[in-house]
């Protein structure tokens, strides 16, 4: 039972290398927030509930964006 066990282990070893990229795709958040909207579109006033916070996502996003470049700071 054993050697199948280390069989398990180099696998693993492999799967950091996946959760490495999952991290990266994590700063692109716009993806995910244009998914939502599609789902609450069943209910016409979750629809407007859901721009409202589309709006103010993506706000946020592009906060976070001029917080993380100190130019587009002093551009402002």
């Amino acid at each position: 039972d054993i050697p199948p066990v280390t069989k398990d282990v180099p696998s693993l070893a492999q799967s950091p290398e996946l959760v490495k990229t999952p991290k990266h795709s994590g700063l692109i958040s716009p993806p995910p927030i244009i998914s939502p909207p599609r789902v609450n579109a069943a209910n016409p006033s979750a629809v407007s509930a859901a721009r409202v916070n589309a709006t103010r996502l993506s706000a946020v996003s592009a906060a976070r964006i001029n917080a993380v470049t100190p130019s587009a700071v002093t551009a402002v």
